[in-house]
């Protein structure tokens, strides 16, 4: 699995030799179908919420019910700046017993740098990020369990689990489009810059890929999130970690409902967890901003 990375590499560079070829529309917006476990900052300005339900093999895990519910939203001006925000809470049901966990909130700013006919690296689009991950999440040991046992459908946000710190959230995610193909990759680096005073945080790197087609109606896509610490681990343990998933996505009006099939694929997690998740955005049209 320690491959993961190389393979992310490979796919950016892929990404960065096709040509971009795209209409106008999609040139104006600077943004392909939505994908599910990535990154979620591109040209359109859309609002949605996301349903992750997740399932565990591990007969030491008993849920009647595990679910992270995710409420998003962003709008991008004329000019390209934007501002975005989301909120996570985390549920758990099992027996006659059950608990909610509310996750850290984010707001930030976008900027959609748009490279035309002369893209850069044959970019087409490149979507910055800068947000702040606000202390929200549960600090109490029972919302922490709420929230780890339900961060597969959106582990590139792992640091919306961490209570009491705030963090610094940077990103860039190049996308490229030919035809009907599109490819987008993620990398990022999440700092704390407020945590307990006890607390040696080291900054979290992401680094996620996904390619899809996009049919007119609906759209299909395949993507991989890895996370990784940047701090010292030790022998048994992991750097890195990573989520695959198959995305299904309609998109033939302003609202756009998506379901998407999330696996761990490190040897911990493959074949002990999976999750589905269901999400529903609405795209704000272009001649309405």
């Amino acid at each position: 699995m320690r491959l993961l990375p190389t393979t992310f590499a490979c796919a950016f560079l892929t990404a960065a030799a096709l040509p971009a070829v795209a209409d106008e529309a999609s040139l104006s917006s600077g943004a392909a179908p939505a994908f599910s476990t990535m990154d979620r900052g591109d040209g359109a300005s859309r609002a949605g919420v996301s349903l992750g339900f997740n399932f565990f093999d591990d007969e030491s895990i008993q849920t009647d019910v595990a679910l992270r519910t995710d409420v998003y939203g962003q709008y991008v001006l004329p000019n390209h700046f934007g501002v975005y925000g989301s909120l996570p809470i985390s549920y758990i049901s099992g027996g006659d017993e059950s608990s909610s966990a509310i996750g850290n909130a984010e707001i930030g700013g976008l900027y959609i740098l748009q490279t035309g006919r002369a893209p850069i690296l044959r970019f087409r689009t490149i979507a910055l990020r800068a947000g702040l991950g606000l202390p929200t999440a549960a600090d109490d040991f029972e919302g922490l369990l709420v929230n780890a046992f339900n961060i597969a459908p959106r582990l590139t946000d792992l640091v919306s689990i961490t209570p009491d710190t705030t963090w610094l959230r940077l990103s860039a995610s190049p996308t490229v489009r030919e035809g009907k193909i599109f490819v987008r990759a993620d990398a990022g680096i999440d700092i704390a810059v407020s945590a307990p005073e006890d607390a040696e945080i080291d900054p979290i790197v992401h680094m996620n890929v996904g390619a899809g087609y996009d049919a007119g109606k609906f759209a299909l896509m395949g993507e991989v999130v890895t996370v990784a610490t940047t701090g010292e681990v030790d022998e048994n343990d992991e750097r890195f970690f990573h989520t695959g998933a198959l995305t299904a996505r309609y998109t033939a009006a302003d609202i756009q409902p998506g379901v998407s099939f999330v696996t761990p694929l490190d040897d911990a997690g493959l074949g002990e967890q999976w999750a589905l998740m269901f999400d529903v955005q609405y795209v704000l049209p272009l001649a309405s901003r």
